[in-house]
């Protein structure tokens, strides 16, 4: 007989991916990134503007891209730690869920369970980037300062300047770096999710599966498209991996509402 602890713990992790799985529509991150793509090239290049205090007006636009690119890195980065971090909770959950099955007999162990404990992840990082963030955001507070308070505004808007570039290049690092999180994540979670079935499918449930949804992404060539466009396919590969981390979160839920069914007639 399944407790009811266990239980709770499978319902409760569930019920809380509708406060954690934060949804981020790809085509807003396009238009922002678009919108101010053009304003930048419009500043930069004169177009927009006079020629008096060029210095000052591109460091407008440079604190404004910082300003955006801070968004989307927190926005990527806290996403993804609550929905590892939910995903933590309710793997443990149904590690405990399957050892009580398995006593049962309704759960067909043979080093499953095991595997699955294996297959949960066991660091979700939020210290470390929120450390990276944290530095991120000092050169960029620092940018206006610069411009306002040293007696020389030119000298000041290159300090500024250069003190965004910082910051920008913090923010591109660690976005890029959680690029690959959706499809590392839904490699774990396959290999759990396939495992928990093999053992009820063993066992004689009729075992539903998780099924991939994220394609194979060459990190490699985007890294290099990058860099070859002037980072201009950076929107391009950040709307994919916005795109990825949302139908992986769908995905997983069809799988989680077939667990609920499954836990509510045990």
């Amino acid at each position: 007989m399944v407790s009811d602890s266990v239980r709770r713990r499978v319902a409760a992790a569930v019920r809380r991916r509708g406060k954690t799985d934060l949804r981020i529509y790809p085509s807003i991150v396009c238009l922002v990134v678009l919108a101010f793509t053009v304003t930048a090239v419009l500043y930069i290049t004169g177009l927009a503007g006079t020629e008096e205090n060029r210095e000052l007006q591109i460091l407008g636009v440079i604190i404004v891209g910082t300003c955006v690119l801070l968004s989307m890195m927190y926005l990527t980065v806290s996403r993804n730690y609550r929905h590892n971090r939910r995903d933590i909770e309710l793997m443990e959950a149904l590690c405990d869920l399957a050892s009580e099955m398995s006593s049962e007999g309704s759960f067909r162990d043979g080093g499953r369970i095991e595997e699955m404990r294996r297959a949960v992840p066991t660091n979700v990082g939020r210290g470390i980037w929120m450390a990276v963030f944290v530095l991120a955001v000092i050169p960029a507070m620092a940018a206006p300062c610069f411009a306002l308070l040293m007696d020389d505004p030119h000298r000041g808007a290159v300090y500024g300047i250069a003190a965004c570039i910082i910051s920008l290049a913090l923010c591109f690092l660690v976005i890029i770096l959680n690029m690959g999180f959706p499809k590392r994540h839904e490699k774990s979670f396959f290999r759990f999710a396939d495992t928990f079935s093999d053992g009820l499918a063993a066992a004689g449930w009729e075992a539903e599966r998780y099924r991939q949804v994220i394609g194979v992404r060459n990190f490699v060539l985007m890294i290099l498209l990058t860099l070859v466009t002037f980072t201009l396919f950076f929107g391009i590969w950040l709307y994919l991996s916005v795109r990825d981390l949302n139908r992986h979160m769908d995905q997983q839920w069809n799988y989680e509402d077939y667990i609920m069914d499954l836990v509510e007639g045990l």
